[in-house]
């Protein structure tokens, strides 16, 4: 039932067409059939003269129902925003009027404008809603007048077909189709719910502070924040906090903006734009964290299929590029979606609003680098190992070496490292221009974003025991071994730092570590090992610059386990009880014993 439901508004479309085009074609029969004209050719010629009609009457009637916004609206005590048929939006700029590009598909035309400010928490909206609806009406009426006091002719045909096009946009837009937005759905929507009706008045708004040459970020946050609104399955209010996707891109909270598209597409009542759209970001990040299933499982997704087949819409654009590049590996379709991407950017309406676009495109080139220099095997001895026998052959053209399984793997001096299945197993290679002095500090920067990589990709806080292992639950669940190699001079010629972490439950744990083993927790080896290398290799490439002491060691010391508690310390073959405080510069560990400081 719910499903015929949805095709109802096109059955209706399809039923409430086909009457008003036969009349039109018969009209049309009249005024251009001679007597001397073959039967089935002027039938023929009628039924295209109809079509033409139809399709010119529905342009003036989109402009018309949008022109009838825009004087109800300014009647209401509104103000200008932009009027849009199809893809062109017309707005004003310092004054100026301009032409600028803002499409979405499925939607014709659209004319927004800013509310008034509110009077006792109250504002107008059923006038400004009703405008397009009002004027298509009026002029229908208009047009049907003139065609009984006009003889059949060819003019009176195409009053005939502005008459019928204008009723069926009043009743289709006037009619609250549970599925379509518009504007019947709209006042019903504000008529029976507080929270649309300050999500109305909120989105108007935002469209405004878009189009403003620095929008206040600070007041759009609060505008459209959660917190605000009750009613999650109202269309207005979904339309204006998934506003926070985009938000959280923005800032690179990529983990929290899936999070947040996941929660608004379980709302029921969805608009299909709306919900294409939130696909089209939560695909994004899917493809940039490496989460080929979830892609994958939008393929078979009909609808969202059609929509990113459409075309003039700068997201769909900057998602085919992100898709061809990440996906695909293909450069020459990535080309042809990133140069469509640019054209369509530079005079896009709301030119701030794009900029979280950019951002997506630039992630998205700053991970193909990588990725070129990324080698993935399934099983390997020992990651480390093999790559720096491969260095030292001098012919590897790979910088890094993921496996998920080592047979072989190596710990601090003689110890081997745990390397089961359901790991993620990293070395990469640094060739750093600093002295060796540096060299002390290569464990401990590794630690740190390894720590800042896991709670961003998996939002959960690990912590570093001094010097190398990395903790979750006070068990161990990976550790870290940097080796290097020195030149002739006694200079750094490579740095190889090799990251083993614990995803997920090994079957088999060797007995002398099952007391410290732990793991992430993470079943879906790949996403997780995918989305952590996101956040991870870009922080160890930055440990090819000369270290920033303060904020090393400050970030350390954040991260440190078991920081200000008490712990046990071997000195001078002595093991006592002291509080650890954190680590000095040199990478010693700081203690305190009965006031006095280590």
């Amino acid at each position: 039932m719910k499903k015929i439901k949805q095709y109802l508004p096109l059955i209706f479309n399809i039923l409430i067409l086909l009457v008003p085009l036969g009349l039109i074609s018969t009209w049309a029969y009249k005024s251009i059939a001679p007597s001397n004209t073959s039967h089935g050719l002027s039938i023929y010629f009628s039924v295209i003269v109809a079509l033409v009609f139809v399709i010119i009457s529905l342009g003036l009637h989109i402009i018309i129902h949008e022109f009838g916004h825009l004087i109800t609206g300014l009647i209401s005590g509104y103000k200008f925003g932009f009027f849009r048929i199809w893809k062109y939006a017309i707005s004003l700029d310092e004054g100026k009027m301009k032409v600028k590009n803002f499409h979405i598909p499925g939607s014709l035309g659209q004319c927004v404008m800013a509310p008034p400010v509110k009077i006792n928490g109250d504002f107008p909206y059923l006038l400004y809603n009703l405008g397009g609806i009002i004027f298509n009406g009026l002029f229908a009426l208009l047009s049907i007048i003139l065609v009984f006091a006009l003889p059949i002719n060819l003019l009176s045909t195409f009053l005939l077909s502005m008459g019928f096009v204008g009723l069926y946009l009043a009743v289709t837009n006037g009619y609250p189709f549970e599925y379509i937005p518009n504007d019947g759905t709209n006042i019903k929507s504000l008529k029976k719910s507080d929270d649309s009706k300050e999500a109305f008045y909120n989105a108007l708004l935002l469209t405004k502070m878009y189009m403003d040459d620095n929008p206040n970020k600070i007041a759009i946050k609060e505008i459209v924040k959660k917190e605000n609104y009750q009613d999650f399955n109202e269309p207005l209010v979904q339309n204006v906090i998934s506003e926070n996707i985009s938000l959280y891109i923005d800032e690179g909270e990529l983990f929290k903006a899936l999070d947040f598209s996941e929660f608004l597409l379980k709302q029921k009542n969805m608009t299909s734009i709306l919900r294409n759209l939130i696909l089209i970001d939560k695909a994004s990040l899917h493809l940039l964290l490496g989460h080929k299933n979830e892609i994958e499982k939008l393929k078979n997704d009909t609808g969202f299929k059609k929509y990113i087949k459409s075309s003039g819409q700068s997201e769909i654009e900057r998602y085919k590029y992100m898709y061809y590049s990440l996906h695909e590996k293909n450069e020459e379709k990535a080309e042809i979606a990133l140069k469509k991407y640019k054209s369509l950017a530079s005079d896009h309406l709301f030119g701030n609003h794009v900029d979280y676009d950019e951002k997506l495109i630039n992630w998205t080139k700053e991970k193909i680098k990588w990725l070129e220099k990324l080698e993935v095997l399934d099983t390997i001895s020992s990651t480390n190992d093999y790559l720096k026998e491969k260095l030292d052959s001098g012919n590897h053209p790979f910088d890094y070496v993921l496996a998920y399984n080592q047979t072989s793997g190596k710990g601090q001096g003689d110890h081997t490292f745990y390397s089961p299945k359901g790991g993620m197993y990293l070395s990469v290679t640094l060739r750093p221009s600093y002295g060796t002095s540096e060299l002390k500090y290569i464990t401990g920067r590794a630690g740190v974003a390894t720590v800042k990589s896991i709670k961003k990709a998996l939002g959960k806080k690990a912590y570093i025991k001094w010097i190398n292992d990395i903790i979750y639950e006070d068990k161990k669940v990976g550790g870290i071994l940097t080796e290097s190699k020195l030149n002739a001079n006694g200079e750094i010629e490579y740095i190889v730092i090799g990251i083993g972490l614990n995803l997920k439950k090994s079957d088999e744990i060797p007995e002398d570590i099952s007391e410290s083993y732990g793991y992430l927790g993470e079943n879906a080896v790949e996403k997780a090992t995918n989305s952590i290398l996101y956040y991870l290799i870009p922080e160890l490439e930055k440990l090819n610059d000369k270290v920033d002491l303060d904020i090393f060691i400050r970030n350390y010391n954040v991260s440190l386990y078991r920081k200000n508690q008490f712990i046990y310390v071997k000195r001078n073959e002595e093991i006592y009880e002291t509080i650890l405080t954190g680590i000095n510069n040199d990478m010693e560990i700081i203690t305190e014993t009965d006031g006095q400081v280590n």
